[in-house]
């Protein structure tokens, strides 16, 4: 069974809403960024370091008990700076699970990776190495 968490970010957001420096939102990009139940201002699903897990929206224990059954931890682009994917790092590390970090520097993760039994640090950009990935695993 694979499971996927997506601890600090979501994927299913949408990216077309990034803008450069100066550029303003339109109207409908402006209604895109409140809630349509409430109107509150919506943010990003990201743990900003300034708060704390929470079940609700990070699923702290959860991604915990998950981990101690996991043969294979993926990690990509990240600086490791954070503890839930530091804590889950070391608990699949200690279990002799697969470890791979995908990033293009060198970091907590990368370092794991190579003192395990099993693991490997890709260090290249990620959207092209998981596009690799991705197609490795179609042609099997």
């Amino acid at each position: 069974m694979i499971v996927v968490y997506e601890l600090l970010w979501n994927l299913k957001l949408p990216r077309q809403m990034i803008k450069q420096k100066g550029e303003t939102l339109d109207e409908t990009g402006r209604n895109l960024l409140v809630c349509p139940t409430c109107g509150a201002w919506l943010r990003p699903h990201v743990l900003w370091f300034d708060k704390t897990y929470n079940k609700r929206y990070f699923r702290f224990n959860s991604a915990i008990d998950t981990t101690k059954h996991t043969d294979l931890l993926i990690t990509v682009g990240t600086t490791g700076a954070t503890t839930l994917p530091n804590h889950i790092a070391k608990i699949v590390f200690d279990n002799g699970g697969l470890m791979i970090d995908i990033n293009v520097a060198d970091n907590p993760f990368a370092s794991l990776a190579m003192e395990s039994n099993q693991g490997v640090f890709i260090k290249h950009p990620s959207g092209e190495t998981i596009a690799k990935i991705v197609d490795a695993i179609a042609s099997v």
